[in-house]
């Protein structure tokens, strides 16, 4: 079930930061890859609550500096 995936690539995709509510609800997850998309820092605020969270890849999104420093 969704609830058990541990991986998620959307890079390349049109997702929004509100389509990251969803994600946020998949506690398992350990690695997103949101290349070329075009999420925001408010969208990468919202997976601050997945607990197994250990990659998430943001290059080229509209995601600041200083949010990918916050992250590290």
């Amino acid at each position: 079930s969704a609830e058990n995936l541990r991986m998620v690539r959307l890079s390349e995709t049109k997702i929004s930061d509100a389509a990251l509510d969803t994600l946020a609800k998949l506690k398992n997850l350990e690695s997103v890859n949101l290349y070329n998309t075009r999420i925001t820092d408010a969208g990468v605020e919202k997976l601050k609550v997945l607990p197994k969270l250990k990659r998430l890849y943001l290059w080229q999104t509209d995601v600041s500096e200083g949010m990918k420093t916050k992250l590290k």
